[in-house]
């Protein structure tokens, strides 16, 4: 027996419409600004020093970094983790 569709069907229905109508839209209004992947990839030249510099800092230090410190604390003792830890912070310090 088929039975008929019913509220919740509709409500699916409408909800993926409205979805993908707004991300045409949006691609529709993101198309026409005047951009390029350089400007893109550069911020358009408005990222400062501060921002700059917590980022290389953040993107060095990572959980492999975390890691490798309990890998030779565990391998050489107390001093792996102190000795990971100065040429870590001496290249912080250059940053």
């Amino acid at each position: 027996m088929a039975q008929s569709f019913t509220n919740r069907g509709w409500m699916v229905i409408g909800l993926l419409v409205l979805f993908y109508g707004c991300t045409l839209l949006m691609t529709f209004f993101i198309g026409r600004k005047n951009e390029n992947a350089d400007g893109y990839m550069t911020a358009g030249n408005k990222v400062g020093f501060g921002i700059s510099a917590g980022s290389m800092t953040a993107t060095w230090i990572w959980a492999s970094s975390m890691y490798a410190s309990a890998t030779s604390g565990y391998t050489y003792g107390i001093s792996g983790p102190i000795h990971y830890g100065l040429w870590g912070a001496l290249m912080i310090l250059f940053i």
